[in-house]
């Protein structure tokens, strides 16, 4: 539940350093989500098996929410960077990302065991490692690498025409689609929690599009 406190930077963070500012009824909306998160993060747990031990708690939920902040920093950051680069050229930036990732990815492939560093020679010396690193995908493994694209893509659109705050929509209205895929497969209704959870992030939906 702690993990949700993250909207809460969120917005702190936006406030900040966007100098968003939002109404009322907006803030409302938000504390209908973080609830409505929660209840349904709960519900989902409802069914986990505790595994006990003599850990120490108040150190763990230190760290949940010390993490929770630093999700939230670089997501409105970006967003930050979005917003005011206008006239940048996104897609530039993105294969200049992706080429670095490419050749740190191949000098760390040059590191691990069994493979030494050599330069390639030729085309094919260059694309084995890629090769290799797909070698066994699946049509069903090539269709989620596909969707992780296009998430990859989605992602910058929705904090450059939206915010975050629409974005931290995302999973728990996921978790509300998902329910009711559930629910229609199985012909059984979700438990009391959820169903709380789930109406309480739809209300905070239409409070925060309206305001």
């Amino acid at each position: 539940v702690l993990s949700q406190s993250k909207l809460i930077f969120t917005a702190l963070l936006m406030s900040v350093l966007l100098r968003k500012r939002f109404s009322g009824q907006q803030i409302i909306a938000l504390v209908l989500l973080l609830g409505g998160a929660a209840a349904t993060q709960l519900a989902e747990a409802s069914g986990a098996v505790s595994l006990g031990g003599g850990g120490n708690a108040l150190f763990g939920c230190g760290l949940t929410v010390l993490s929770a902040f630093l999700s939230a920093l670089p997501n409105v950051f970006y967003e930050r960077l979005l917003k005011k680069s206008e006239g940048k050229n996104e897609w530039a930036s993105n294969v200049q990302l992706t080429t670095w990732i490419l050749v740190w990815v191949l000098v760390a492939r040059a590191f691990t065991a069994g493979h030494s560093l050599t330069l390639p020679t030729s085309l094919g010396e260059f694309l084995q490692p890629l090769a290799i690193s797909v070698d066994g995908f699946t049509p069903t493994v090539w269709c989620i690498t596909f969707l992780k694209t296009l998430n990859c893509i989605i992602i910058p659109a929705c904090l450059k025409y939206a915010d975050n705050i629409l974005y931290g929509y995302a999973k728990p209205v996921s978790i509300v689609l998902t329910c009711a895929a559930t629910a229609a497969m199985t012909s059984t209704l979700p438990p009391p929690l959820m169903l709380a959870g789930i109406t309480t992030v739809l209300v905070s939906m239409a409070l925060y599009g309206k305001g």
